[in-house]
């Protein structure tokens, strides 16, 4: 997998309830997102529907590993 360095700076705000209770909020302004995770998944599909999303690997353990891939 390739390795990137373009990942935004951290912008994050805390704020610390009376309850014990931290919020963490990022400071960056979401982006378009979606109703459903089922029309993300079909677009996806329509622009790279040749690439792997999530590949399952066995590696001998009781468990199988998931890995997200480009």
């Amino acid at each position: 997998m390739k390795r990137t360095t373009e990942f935004l700076k951290h912008a994050v705000t805390r704020i610390d309830r009376d309850d014990g209770t931290i919020l963490l909020t990022s400071d960056y302004t979401l982006g378009p997102v979606t109703d459903r995770t089922g029309d993300w998944l079909h677009n996806w599909a329509d622009k790279a529907g040749d690439r792997v999303f999530i590949a399952c690997t066995w590696n001998g353990a009781t468990n199988p590993h998931f890995d997200y891939v480009r």
